[in-house]
């Protein structure tokens, strides 16, 4: 796909091949294999679809229902190729590790 740049008020401005908006170079990231070393998409698109592919990848991740942050996430995917376990089951581990203590204390 060839993309024009257009100018409007004195500034260079280009079509966003996927959500269609007329946006400023500066809102599109370099990318030296474009013929115009712009991103085919905006900044926005870009940054919806590395969330939503990060989402998708991380999913199983959080199939316990425990939503934790990214530093803590890293600990653990790191534990967890320590210990040769995918970090999803690891993180079930230590959830229903807690799970077991937290019992067992309202038991006493």
């Amino acid at each position: 796909m060839t993309s024009k740049h257009i100018f409007v008020d004195g500034t260079e401005c280009k079509v966003c091949a996927r959500c269609g908006h007329l946006k400023p170079l500066s809102e599109y990231y370099r990318n030296k294999n474009c013929k115009d070393s712009l991103h085919l998409y905006c900044k926005d698109c870009v940054r919806t679809m590395n969330a939503r592919s990060i989402d998708k990848n991380h999913a199983g991740d959080h199939q316990v229902g425990l939503w934790i942050g990214e530093d803590e996430y890293q600990v653990i995917r790191d534990e967890a190729v320590k210990v040769g376990m995918k970090p999803a089951a690891l993180m079930e581990a230590i959830v229903y590790e807690w799970l077991e203590q937290f019992e067992e204390e309202l038991k006493e």
